[in-house]
Formats: C-alpha cells, structure tokens, sequence
C-alpha cells in the first residue's frame, strides 16, 4: 500500500560571494530542482489518479512561488578564555574568537573585552592586562600575540599595560573562521586607591586568572555587511559555559578540556542584522513625438505622482508611500522611507492634460529590471537585495495634438468667388502610415480630430458625389506653414509634436458648371444671282432676333482644354443646347456644319471666349461657293465654380441659288488644284513635296502652309481682326558663333554702339544660392529674369540674366558679367526667356515667349519645327535658318566687348500656348534636342514631337497647383528632362520621372517666396541642382 501525503516544496538557493550575479546563478541552479519536481508531481498525481477510488486522502508536490531572504541568519560569536598556567606565570594567557551565521560577506571588524568588573576604575576583582615587564601586574608579563588566524585576516590589537579593555580590529574576518590570541592576564585581589608605590600595588594582583576569576568580564563584538546596517553584540564570561557552546555549534574549546578544572571561561552571544533600505526611482518624460523614447528634443514634466505597491504572495500591496516629480521630472522613494527589499511596482497617477505615451523598466544595481505592463505601471521590479538601487524608471507621456480644416467649394453663381461649407464630406487622417479617424464634415464644412498622439500626419479627403476636386490650400502648424501635397485630395508631411495644432488644411471642391446657347438661322434666305464676294453675302450681325429661325437636330461638340472630347450632344426644337454636370476649366464648342446652311457668325456667351475660324475672302462665282470655314469654334471658355454659362451661339445663313432655287450646301472647304484639303489630313508617309498654288490666289503666299494635321487656329474675331496671340522665337547662338561662318543671305549688318551695351546696365545686383553655396555669383540685373544654360558647351551650366529683350550671358563661367561675355538682343518688354539646345549641338541657345510679332502668322506658317527625330512634320529640313523674307524678325549678337554685332533671322517662330501659359523648355524625350511646353495651373502640356504644334502627339501631365512655378531639369542623370514645380520655398522635383506627382518624389527646402528658382548642371555631374535667384537688397 502507498501512502503519499500533503506537502510543499520550499527551495532556497543562496551564492554568498557574488551579488550581482545572484539571480542568474539561482536560475542556473534551481533548473534541475525544478525538473525534479515536475518528474515527482506527475508520479504523485498518477498515484493520485489509482488511489482516488479507494477514497485515500492524496496530497501532491508543488513548486511554490520564489521566495527571497529578507533578512540574514542569526549571528552567533562566542569567545573562549583559558589560563595556561598551573601556579606560575611562564606562559601567556589564550582567548579564541569565532562566530557563525549573519548575511552574505558579513565580517567580524572589532572585539573589545573589558575587565572592569566592578566599580569604574581599578579596583579589587578587576583583571588587568599585563603585556609589559615594569609595569602593573604580578610575576611575569606576556605581549599580545596572534597565535592562530585565516590567512586573509589582518589583526590590529589596542592594549596597554595595566589596563583592563583590550581592542581587537579585525578585516577579513568571516564566518566560521578562528582567532587565537595570546596575552597574560593577572587578577587584582587587594587594591587601595591610596596606594602609589608600584611594588606594592603589584603585590596586590594574583599571577594566576582561573575561569571563575574571569567571570564577568565583558565582550563587545561588532559586525558588518554590503547591505545591512553595522550589528554590536555582547556578553559576559562564565565559568561555565559547555550548554552555550554546544548550541552555537562554534569551533572553540569546551570546558574542562584535557580534565583541567576551573582554568577556561566562555562569553555567547546572537544578534539579527537589518538590512539597508531600497530606493528606487526614476523620471516622467515629455515625449514631444509620442515615440516612447526620450530624445534630445523631449522634456520632464513636474508634479506627478507615483504610488509605490510591494508584493505580497500573489497580489500587490498598496505600501501607502507617494512621490512627486520635482521641477526636473525626477522622482524617488528614498532611503528615509525604510524600504525593505522585495518585489515591488510602480504606478504613475495620469497627469491632468497629458496622454500616456508608454513607460520603459529601469535597472536595479546596474542590471535592467522590470516590466512595462502599461503605459502606467512598472512591475516586477526585484529590489531583493538589500540596499538595492532602482533607478531610470521612465513613464513617458505627451500632449496631445489636433488636426482640423475646411472642406469648401468655390461658387461662382454671384459673379464673385465665395467658398461654401461642404457638409458630410469624408476626411481620414493618417498618423505614421496609419489611419487613427474617419470624420466627417459639419454643416459648416468644418472637419476636427482632437486629442492624438503627435507624430507625422497625412490628410487624405474622398471628394464627395456630385462635386469635383479642386485645388487644396496647405495650412499651419502652430502657426507657421507646414506640410505638402503628394497628390489630389492629399497633405503629407505635417510633423507635429506634443502639444502643436495643425489648422486651416483647406479641400477646396468645385460645383458643377452648364454651358448653352442656341443654333439657328441667321434672317432670312440669301438669294445669290451674280458673281460676289462670299463676305458680301455673311454680313448678317449675328445677333439672334425674333426673325431668324431655330435650326434643330446639329451637332456640338465639348472640347477640355488638352484637345479630348468631353461629349457631344444635338440642338433641340428650339435650336438650345446644353452641357451639364462639367467640371470647371476651360473647353472649347466646335459645331458640325449642318447640312444645307453655310456658317455665320458665332457669339461668346457669359463665360467668355474666343471665336476660332479662318475665313477666306476669295472671288467666285456662286456656283463655286463650297463653304467659308473648316468648322465652327469657340475656344477659351472658362467655366467657373456652379456658374451656367449662357449665350453661346452659333448662326447659319441659307443662301439660295437664285437659278436653281436650291440651298447652296456647305460641302467642305475650297479645292485647288495641287492643294491639300484644309479638313483633317493625315501623312501616312513623309510628305517631301512642296505644293503650290497653280495658279496663286490673291492675298496668299506660294505656297500651301495646311499642316499634316489640323493645327489650333488662330483666333479671329467676326470681322476678321486678329486677337492677341503667344508665339515663341527662338535663335540659335552657337557660343557667340551661330552655324560657324555667316552666310550672307541671312545676316545684316547692323550699327551698335557696344561700349554703350557693354557698360549700360549694373550687372553686380544678383545673388545666386547654389546648394550650400551663396554669393560666388553675383550676375544680375534689377528687374531681370535669371536663366542658365551650358552656352560654350563645356557640360557644366553657365548663368545669364535677361531684361526688356537683352541678354547677359557668362559664357566664362566665372560668375560676373566681363568683357569675354556674350551679349544678345531678341525679345521685347513683357516677353520670358526661354533656354534650349535648339539645334542638338550640345550648347544651350536663346529664345522668348511672348505676343506674337506682325510678321509671326507668315513665318509660323513656314515653320517645319525643331529637328526632334520625332518630328516627321513635312519631311523638310528643319535645322536651316530661314530665309530674310521667311523670318518674322531678327537677332542681334555679340560675342565679347570687342567682337562684331550680328544680326541673324530667327530660327523658328512656334505658335504653342496661350497667354496665361507659362514656358517651359526640355528635352522630353532623351534625343538632345530641346523642344517647348507650357504650364498652367499644374497642368502640363508638352510638344514632345518637337513640331511646335499642339497635337495629339503631345503629352497632357497633372504635376504641381495653381500658384506653383514650373521648373525643369534632368534630376536623375537619365538623359531625359524632368518636370518640377517651385512653391514659396519649397521644390517638389519628379526625381523618378515617372510624371507623376508621387511620395517617391524628392522635396527640398531652399529659397523663400521672392526668390526665383532656377535649375543647372553647375558641377558638369550630368544631374541638374537647384539654385535661387534674387537681387541684392542693396540694390
């Protein structure tokens, strides 16, 4: 039968050399205790299992919790007399020390005996110490001596002759360790304290000190150790002292050892050590960015309260001590709070206005301790040892932070711009990559998230049904402007620390516009019955009035501002037209000819706009009236924000055949023979071929200017008035020496006084910031336009400054303007310099942008294009100048102060933008050679063919906002330029040159609101760098 009963398992391991590694050792040794038991718990809980049906009562063995040794073991010291002789006073007297127990490292460092039994004083049945011959003490004397020590003890002893204590020092005095000293000790048996003569007080004292005469003297033992308080005990002599002996278990003689009676005396004594306080403490940290670490940037925070809970088996203990912050943030619970060693936890109380954050352990005597269980409590921490250290126990928390803005759309349905709240509109916002709210907007459109951990945030708005995105408005950051926009609807890099409020980040949407008008005849019927001119029969006013007559069933056409058709639709009963839900921009109607009328006059409504149609003013014959125009247009209607825009349109005119009596139809434009049709016309090869007018029409050249595809048209009015037109004039320089040798049919001579334009102008004004560098530059001009180009060559960007049409460039590169710099003329006040390599012969040339000139209609209708290999425009050479009479205007160049002035025909003339477009040059394609675009709004358009014509060629890009200045450069060294935009500051660089604004893209921060970026390649790297321009404040 097997019996098992109820039982607990307590192990306690202790290593008493080495602290600080007391734990791990304990873990070391405790893993095969602890197998042990989990083999002996399963063996018992079998038994357990077979014996529960005989109803035995059956008990198990279980680990328990981890115990600590709070206090140390009892001391014990025990001290031995013994009187070595037997009637005379040969020999020295013997006492041996030794004690047991205490904490770890606990030393023995003093002994003191004292033989001043009786009164204060000498007096009889004192025992005296007589270490020295001549003085106080009978017969012989015996010095102190050391007859028996560990090796490691030092002994330093304090005895004089006669006198009745003796002081023993020890170091390296241990428990279990043995001390045996030697002295002689003489009894006082008759004393008179008016005796002075030494002989006579000596015959007094009694050579011989037995164990009963020893009785009563007093021991002093003092002991220390790392941890616990100093501990003194004490205790008399007996003479008889077997029972105490035997229970301190110390190795001292025993009583009547070797049958000598009444010759030794013993003195026992025990004493408990108390350990040292603990302390701990630590610091409540300002996280300024929440990201549970204390950087350089972060703060304390003061006045906040920590609890202090001990544990107690299997629970926490409230031990009722509190701590405050001070003014740095530290706390502690210190020694004076008598803190025994334990396990102990920390709480911090949640300070009013802060958000925790998280809290980190610290370390006690140097090892990391602890366990972060929540952002407000620290456990765990073993403070066992005594006197143990807690310290850097860290509770970080922060303020919190808000984000809020506006969700508004403009609405133009007054005439004026006013922005109305956008209710139930969807934010989220982003904290690190994350999203922590989804809000939407108040009736006020106003959106707010409070009470969040700082960090880097991103807003992200879903544009609501039935509106359309708009531009956004990046707002502040306690004030001062922060953040950017990575894509539609999208802020990123708003950076907010603790505390900071991020306002007035603004999604601005656009309303829905409506664009109608009306079809109709124009009066009654034209009846035709002699030879006119056509203009002599469309002279109807266009206006529509209650005679003419509504044309149903046309056909109109909505165009956006990149050429893409939108939608179509068809004139009603009553000749109306509408296009709705458009979204606000600029578009274009084009009207298909309906059968059976010819084209009137068109009529821009409420928004604006330019009529576009060429006329011809060409003597027939009624019978040869075909049309007047290739289609009907109105280009340039800018549709604002929730505005119906009204009164677009379109007149015809019947004219009637007065022989036949039928409708003269439109049937296309006039044909001549060798003439290409002006209606759309694609080369399917490259047309080679120069065609000509047989025989040539008044008011023409020689020859057909009709492109391979339609081109934009010029705008022209009713009464065949120009509107002002952009146009760009760009001249190849070549370094100061345009094609090498002058060819005479295309430069004129011309008078210039050059030391006049050579010294007419302050050209010290300007400071260029390049990187890191400012002020190595200082070429400018008040009121110039910086540009840079690589003029001579060199694959390293020299910089120029243009004003009012002259052009400063420092061919040299030493950043001054000095007499081995190229000058040039071409361009006029309010035209923009424009820089490219026009020709592919690796040195940057000159151009503007601007009005066109008088002659610019004749010019562009020669102009082949740039010699882009993607250009197959015509199939004629493009990199030859035209001749004088083909140019619409020249350039005058010189290339240092002593050089000849000349003046070349421009090279090409291109007709691409409007007015409100800003040019940008590049080269968009990796061939070398540079051709144009223009910018507006974040849109890019880019003549990526080279041809100078807008077409469908072309590439359409969404890259930056209204307000940003467009900028250019190969930003990553792959040959093809890239697109950026400058934003009071700040560059947002399409690094990738995916042409796509991403968060890959680069963002640099150099520059202010008044400077004027620029871009170059200024260490000849191959990448293109940043720089700014603006004029010296001196200046």
């Amino acid at each position: 039968m097997t019996r098992v009963y109820g039982c607990g398992v307590s192990i306690l391991i202790r290593h008493p050399y080495d602290r600080r590694n007391w734990k791990s050792k304990v873990d070391q040794r405790i893993k095969p205790i602890r197998r042990l038991l989990e083999t002996v718990s399963a063996v018992v809980r079998d038994v357990a299992h077979r014996g529960s049906r005989q109803k035995r009562k059956i008990g198990v063995f279980e680990e328990m919790e981890p115990r600590t040794m709070l206090a140390a073991d009892l001391l014990s010291v025990g001290a031995v007399y013994i009187e070595q002789d037997l009637g005379s006073d040969a020999l020295g007297d013997t006492i041996e020390f030794s004690f047991t127990g205490g904490a770890e490292q606990t030393e023995l460092r003093q002994i003191i005996l004292s033989t001043d039994r009786v009164i204060p004083g000498l007096s009889a049945g004192d025992v005296v110490f007589d270490v020295a011959p001549g003085g106080l003490g009978a017969d012989g004397s015996s010095a102190f001596a050391v007859l028996q020590k560990p090796a490691i003890t030092t002994v330093f002893s304090h005895v004089l002759d006669g006198s009745t204590q003796m002081t023993i020092d020890l170091s390296g005095f241990y428990t279990g360790d043995k001390l045996v000293v030697s002295l002689d000790v003489d009894e006082v048996e008759f004393f008179s304290p008016y005796e002075s003569e030494l002989d006579r007080i000596n015959s007094g004292l009694d050579p011989i000190t037995s164990g009963v005469e020893f009785q009563g003297v007093s021991l002093s033992a003092s002991f220390t150790a790392p941890g616990f308080y100093d501990q003194s005990v004490s205790a008399q002599f007996w003479n008889k002292y077997d029972a105490e002996l035997s229970s301190s278990g110390l190795p001292l003689t025993p009583d009547y050892a070797s049958g000598l009676r009444d010759r030794t005396a013993g003195a026992f004594a025990t004493g408990q050590q108390s350990p040292l306080p603990v302390v701990i403490g630590g610091s409540v940290v300002l996280d300024r960015d929440a990201n549970g670490r204390e950087d350089v940037t972060d703060g304390r925070i003061s006045d906040v309260t920590l609890e202090l809970f001990r544990r107690s088996v299997d629970t926490y203990v409230d031990t009722g001590l509190r701590a405050v912050t001070d003014a740095n943030g530290k706390f502690e619970f210190p020694a004076s709070d008598s803190l025994t060693p334990g396990i102990y936890q920390l709480r911090q109380v949640q300070p009013h206005g802060y958000v925790s954050v998280g809290a980190a352990i610290g370390s006690v005597d140097g090892l990391a301790s602890g366990l972060a269980i929540s952002s407000d409590v620290i456990t765990e921490i073993n403070l066992s040892a005594p006197s143990a250290s807690g310290r850097d126990f860290l509770f970080f928390e922060t303020q919190p932070v808000s984000v809020s803005g506006q969700v508004l759309a403009e609405d133009y349905s007054s005439g004026e711009l006013a922005l109305v709240g956008v209710s139930g509109a969807e934010v989220d916002v982003l904290r690190n990559g994350q999203v922590i709210a989804r809000t939407t907007t108040s009736i006020i459109g106003e959106y707010s998230v409070d009470g969040v951990l700082p960090g880097d945030f991103q807003i992200i708005q879903r544009t609501p049904e039935n509106l359309f995105d708009g531009p956004e408005i990046v707002g502040t950051v306690n004030g001062t402007p922060s953040g950017i926009i990575i894509d539609n609807d999208h802020f990123s890099g708003l950076e907010l620390s603790a505390g900071q409020s991020a306002r007035d980040f603004n999604f601005i949407e656009l309303m829905p516009a409506s664009l109608s008008g009306l079809v109709y005849q124009d009066g009654d019927a034209i009846i035709v019955d002699q030879d006119v001119f056509l203009d002599d029969v469309v002279c109807r006013d266009g206006q529509f009035t209650d005679d003419d007559t509504a044309i149903a069933g046309v056909t109109l056409m909505l165009w956006n501002e990149a050429g893409q058709l939108v939608t179509a639709t068809e004139s009603g009963h009553d000749g109306s037209f509408t296009f709705e839900n458009l979204k606000p921009g600029d578009y274009s109607i084009t009207e298909l000819q309906p059968d059976g009328w010819l084209d009137g006059r068109e009529r821009v409504g409420t928004a604006g706009g330019a009529i576009d149609h060429i006329q011809f003013k060409i003597a027939m014959t009624e019978s040869e009236v075909r049309g007047i125009v290739d289609s009907d247009r109105i280009d340039g209607i800018s549709l604002n924000s929730n505005v119906d825009a009204t009164g677009y349109h379109f007149s015809e005119l019947l004219v009637i055949d007065q022989e036949t009596k039928e409708p003269i139809r439109w049937v296309g434009p006039p044909e001549f023979d060798n003439n290409l049709p002006i209606t759309v016309y694609e080369a399917t090869v490259p047309v080679v071929e120069r065609l000509e007018f047989s025989p040539p029409l008044a008011q023409s050249t020689l020859q057909n200017h009709q492109r391979d595809t339609r081109p934009v048209a010029i705008p022209q009015n009713g009464s065949g008035n120009q509107i002002a037109a952009y146009t760009w004039h760009l001249s190849i320089v070549d370094g100061g020496f345009p094609r090498g040798v002058a060819n005479i049919g295309n430069v004129m001579p011309i008078a210039v006084n050059t030391n006049t334009v050579w010294d007419e102008y302050d050209l010290t004004v300007g400071e260029w910031t390049i990187g890191d560098a400012k002020g190595a530059i200082d070429l400018g001009i008040e009121a110039g336009i910086p540009v840079t180009g690589d003029f001579n060559g060199d694959g390293i960007s020299e910089v120029a400054v243009y004003r009012n049409g002259h052009w400063f460039v420092d061919l040299n590169g030493n950043g001054r303007w000095d007499e081995e710099d190229l000058w040039a003329e071409l361009g006029a006040e309010g035209d923009l310099p424009v820089v490219g390599d026009w020709d592919g012969d690796g040195k940057d040339d000159i151009g503007v942008y601007g009005l066109q000139w008088q002659s610019d209609l004749l010019a562009n209708a020669e102009e082949p294009g740039l010699p882009d290999p993607q250009n197959l425009y015509r199939g004629v050479l493009k990199n030859v100048p035209p001749r004088v009479g083909q140019s619409s205007g020249t350039r005058a160049l010189q290339q240092s102060r002593g050089g000849e002035v000349r003046e070349d025909v421009v090279d090409h003339v291109l007709r691409y933008g409007h007015g409100p477009d800003a040019p940008v040059v590049g080269d968009w394609n990796g061939d070398g050679i540079s051709t144009v675009g223009v910018f507006r709004n974040g849109v890019w358009k880019l003549d990526t063919d080279g041809d100078g014509r807008i077409s469908e060629a072309d590439e359409l890009v969404e890259f930056g906002k209204p307000g940003d200045v467009p900028v250019t450069g190969d930003f990553n060294g792959d040959g093809i330029d890239d697109i950026g935009v400058y934003r009071q500051g700040t560059w947002i660089l399409d690094s990738d040159g995916d042409r796509h604004e991403t968060a890959v893209d680069e963002v640099f921060h150099q520059g202010g609101p008044n400077d004027i970026p620029v871009t170059g390649d200024f260490d000849g790297d191959g990448i293109d760098e940043i720089a700014t321009y603006r004029v010296k404040k001196s200046a």
